[in-house]
């Protein structure tokens, strides 16, 4: 009860400064026509709360592979889409702690999330209905377009956490992400996650995960059904054998 409380004391104050110095300068910004500027804005306040949650439930990231050339590949425009497994909550500010720059398909829940919601909006992220088969298909269009304009996508093909250790298998309906814009794909490993957050036993506690950032792999043309199946059933391997050894 006293984490909870002193959390909700800490959170809820930052949250309100990132949303006067943060979110409302980055959309003022894109409204007036500087939509770089606007991105770069969201983007860096983005990191700097995400680096606050994972400091707040003391996680300490250990990375694995190169984390700088990821990066530069996350803003240098071109065609890209990530991969990974999906293991926490706090999975997504995980990843924008280090500073990498992409959106994501988030599930719709998190549209109810106040304070959440309007930052996963910020940064370009797409909200999908996965019960819905339509409303499915038009995020996926949407996050689609979001990687020809340039702006990276982040996707857990697994639909949904793990709650086990176990990744799940992988809908081959995510990788429309990747075949339709002709992206680059970083496959992603993450672990040791939960005990952060979902599974945690102590109100103040330490702990550590690793994220694994593997090859980039150029995604075949969705026509070619047999390369894309095979690319999925690489990464699918990749990622499951690389969690059995961090």
């Amino acid at each position: 009860m006293l984490y909870i409380l002193w959390g909700f004391l800490l959170v809820v104050p930052a949250f309100l400064i990132s949303f006067l110095f943060g979110i409302i300068p980055g959309f003022l910004l894109k409204g007036i026509g500087l939509r770089k500027a606007g991105d770069a804005w969201s983007y860096w306040f983005a990191y700097a709360m995400s680096a606050f949650v994972m400091r707040l439930v003391g996680v300490k990231i250990h990375t694995v592979g190169d984390v700088d050339a990821v990066r530069r590949l996350s803003r240098s425009g071109r065609p890209l889409c990530f991969v990974s497994n999906h293991t926490s909550l706090l999975d997504i500010p995980a990843i924008l702690s280090l500073r990498i720059r992409t959106g994501f398909v988030a599930k719709k829940e998190l549209l109810l999330v106040p304070g959440v919601n309007v930052w996963i909006l910020a940064i370009h992220s797409v909200f999908i209905n996965r019960k819905n088969l339509k409303e499915g298909a038009r995020s996926i269009e949407k996050a689609v377009a979001n990687i020809r304009q340039g702006y990276p996508m982040y996707i857990f093909p697994e639909g949904k956490r793990s709650k086990n250790g176990v990744i799940g298998s992988f809908k081959k309906g995510s990788f429309r992400l990747a075949t339709e814009s002709q992206a680059l794909i970083v496959p992603i490993t993450i672990k040791g996650l939960r005990v952060g957050l979902e599974d945690r036993r102590k109100p103040f506690q330490h702990s550590e995960c690793w994220i694994h950032f593997g090859s980039p792999i150029q995604s075949p043309p969705r026509s070619d059904r047999d390369a894309v199946y095979d690319m999925i059933e690489d990464i699918e391997t990749g990622i499951k054998d690389v969690y059995e050894v961090l």
